[in-house]
């Protein structure tokens, strides 16, 4: 089934006020199981010391702190300025920024590795999205994402 254009826009609009309103609350109540994958979405990517990381829809911003500990340069952004003023406070050491996940604001070939946690469901064009994070990358660059898994396997997930 496709979605139109409308349907898409509201799909983002939804997604956006959402966002500005849950970022705390997922924090407090899903921010440590977010984190929990962090390590293995990095290993993917080859994220290392002295590596410029490129963290799409950062949230508070969990991939970017363990990709700092590892000694990366990194930059996260996020489309929720909640999100982002929430990753600020928990490290105000490391650069966040408003941006949209669909359309980079950065340079063609600017890092060595992408990673998104958990954003590609919240995406209304996540093809778009994927091509933006290969357009940043350097030659030889990684992008590694992560998703929940599918209802039957998800075990965080209720069933009716």
């Amino acid at each position: 089934m496709s979605l139109s254009d409308s349907e898409l826009g509201a799909f983002s609009a939804f997604e956006k006020a959402g966002w500005e309103k849950a970022a705390e609350p997922y924090h407090n109540h899903w921010g440590s199981l977010s984190a929990q994958s962090a390590g293995a979405m990095l290993d993917a990517a080859g994220v290392s010391a002295g590596r410029d990381v490129l963290d799409v829809g950062t949230g508070a911003g969990y991939a970017a702190a363990a990709a700092l500990r590892r000694g990366a340069r990194v930059v996260g952004l996020d489309f929720s300025a909640a999100q982002i003023d929430l990753a600020r406070r928990l490290m105000p050491d490391a650069t966040f920024r408003q941006g949209d996940a669909e359309n980079l604001p950065f340079e063609n070939e600017s890092f060595d590795a992408v990673v998104s946690g958990f954003t590609v469901n919240h995406l209304p064009h996540a093809e778009c999205a994927f091509a933006e994070a290969f357009r940043v990358l350097r030659p030889g660059g990684r992008f590694a994402y992560t998703v929940w898994a599918r209802r039957r396997r998800a075990t965080a997930s209720a069933s009716c």
